[in-house]
């Protein structure tokens, strides 16, 4: 039988700076050395007034605001002006709204994943989260904070962000 070597971490709310997404770090590599760290944050996302009819012009705009976070700006400031994240040509960005908002008179699931390449690469030996190193899962909270901070900028435009489906819980 086959070691299980990769990890995921569902972080908790209590060092998440917006208490309405849920966020994951791991790798599907090895732990103890990853090339590469995924961040996944994800949310439920509402009209504040419960008006169904949304309409197009609302998804764009939600589209606009999240896409903020993978402006050239975003990445120098949170991912690539740390030493942990030194292939920024090579990280892959995802941002899914999904095309039909609101279908169905339904809150609609959006979901960001980051997939960041580490130093690891060029042969260090950073593991991803251990009782002795945290420093890859700690720059992932951060940058998980600062996707974060964007996201609850969307309450701004009418919008309501879950953490779940039906409730807010915090």
């Amino acid at each position: 039988m086959k070691k299980r070597t990769a990890r995921e971490i569902n972080v908790s709310s209590q060092l998440l700076l917006n208490k309405h997404i849920n966020v994951k770090i791991g790798t599907v590599e090895n732990k103890e050395n990853p090339n590469t760290v995924y961040i996944i944050a994800s949310f439920w996302i509402d009209t504040k007034n419960g008006d169904r009819n949304v309409n197009l012009k609302n998804r764009k705009l939600i589209e606009k605001h999240l896409n903020k976070i993978t402006n050239k700006n975003f990445i120098q400031e949170n991912i690539s002006a740390d030493e942990l994240f030194t292939y920024e040509s090579d990280n892959i960005y995802i941002i899914n709204v999904p095309k039909n908002f609101h279908y169905n008179n339904k809150p609609s699931f959006v979901i960001i994943e980051f997939y960041l390449n580490t130093i690891n690469i060029k042969g260090k030996k950073i593991p991803l989260n251990t009782k002795k190193d945290l420093r890859l899962f700690n720059k992932g909270v951060d940058i998980a904070n600062a996707i974060g901070k964007v996201i609850q900028e969307l309450e701004e435009f009418d919008f309501v962000i879950k953490k779940t489906q039906k409730t807010n819980p915090i």
